[in-house]
């Protein structure tokens, strides 16, 4: 049995081909390139909600950060005011004899062996003078040590209104320190939370890149394969058009002819000359169509 022959394409088949086969690859490019667009908007898009969200816990994390450092201040201040009161006691009890009671008690005891040693005791003129003097000069001083006595009780008051002023400021600045501390906890765990968004925000901005350079590679692929395939088309469109003159052109030829043997049926004269050109031509350029 006679094996069929395979048919060749032919050269505008072939072109027609490539060009279909260039414009499914684009459009296959171009849905790969809107699906890698989607996603890295839609990326985008999860970024615009966490952006509120992180704001929100800025500004709430900045507000506990404003509202320490303001309790941090008044802390501070009653702290300040508290070791000022400690400084001024300080100079107070400076002020003070370490025990002035023993001393005055001392100084009644000397007065009285004195006087008891004035009238007991045989002395000499001068013996006795000094001895008087030594009198007089101890109770000269007996009554300012008592008079300082009674002064250092109104220190002792005023260092108990002190002590009584500084537990109030130190009563103060603990409870500043506890708001300090509060304010302090609430905006770390403000920030771990604003940390914990912006990275994810991070990694949601570091796909989305990734997305937006695979989008960008797929649309050049495409857009270097559209152009290929207008390049063909056109080429396509070349080859049709030529096709088409070619086809033109033969019609023409053979109309020429057929008029040509018409021409020659009418001449009887002219018929052997007219039969000799239609078989020539019909060598030449294909069939001849004979119509009375």
């Amino acid at each position: 049995m006679e094996r069929k022959q395979k048919k060749v394409p032919s050269e505008l088949e072939s072109a027609e081909k490539r060009y279909q086969s260039l414009i499914e690859k684009r459009n296959e490019l171009n849905e790969i390139a809107k699906v890698l667009r989607d996603e890295r908007n839609l990326l985008n898009d999860q970024k615009k909600g966490m952006f509120k969200e992180q704001n929100d816990l800025k500004k709430k994390r900045d507000q506990a950060v404003k509202s320490m450092k303001e309790h941090k201040k008044k802390r501070n201040e009653f702290q300040d005011k508290a070791k000022k009161l400690i400084k001024f006691k300080k100079e107070k009890l400076g002020k003070k004899h370490k025990d002035l009671n023993h001393e005055i008690e001392e100084l009644q005891a000397s007065l009285r062996y004195l006087m008891v040693k004035q009238e007991t005791t045989v002395l000499t003129v001068e013996e006795e003078r000094d001895l008087v003097d030594e009198i007089r000069m101890k109770r000269e001083l007996l009554p300012s040590l008592v008079k300082l006595r009674e002064e250092e009780k109104n220190i002792d008051s005023e260092i108990q209104e002190l002590d009584k002023s500084i537990d109030e400021f130190f009563k103060k600045a603990d409870e500043e320190h506890e708001k300090v501390q509060k304010f302090y906890k609430e905006s770390q765990e403000l920030h771990v939370k604003w940390k914990a968004i912006f990275d994810e925000i991070n990694m949601l901005n570091q796909n989305a890149n990734k997305k937006h350079e695979k989008f960008l590679k797929v649309r050049e692929k495409a857009d270097a394969i559209h152009k290929r395939s207008l390049e063909m088309r056109e080429k396509v469109l070349s080859m049709k058009k030529e096709k088409w003159e070619e086809r033109k052109k033969q019609k023409e030829v053979i109309q020429e002819q057929n008029r040509s043997v018409r021409d020659a049926l009418m001449n009887k004269d002219k018929l052997d000359k007219a039969a000799d050109d239609a078989v020539k031509q019909l060598l030449n350029n294909g069939k001849v169509e004979l119509k009375g």
